[in-house]
This record gives structure tokens, C-alpha cells and sequence, in this order.
């Protein structure tokens, strides 16, 4: 299904989720300058898996 923004997305899904029956999923998909964005929000996370 292809919904013209993430928010019309997540309300469609609400709406279907919400009788219990039926469960969806989504992936959204980022073009590249989201990617980018998202790479250089990245760099500032601190992260250390647990045991090391």
C-alpha cells in the first residue's frame, strides 16, 4: 500500500490494527538524504554491547 506520508501510513495501520484481526507491518524506506541524516546522528551515539 502506498500512503503519501508517514503519518497517513501510521493511521491507516492504526485503523486496521485496531479490531484485533488483522496485524500490520511496515518498513519505511529513506531516501538518501534521510540516510545520511540518520549516519550522521549515528556517529553521536555511545553504544556498547552488553558484556564487553
Amino acid at each position: 500500500m502506498r500512503k503519501p506520508d508517514d503519518a497517513s501510513a501510521v493511521g491507516a495501520s492504526l485503523a486496521v490494527s485496531s479490531s484485533g484481526k488483522v496485524g500490520v507491518r511496515m518498513t519505511p524506506l529513506l531516501d538518501p538524504t534521510a540516510l545520511d541524516a540518520a549516519a550522521e546522528m549515528a556517529r553521536a551515539v555511545t553504544y556498547r554491547a552488553p558484556g564487553n
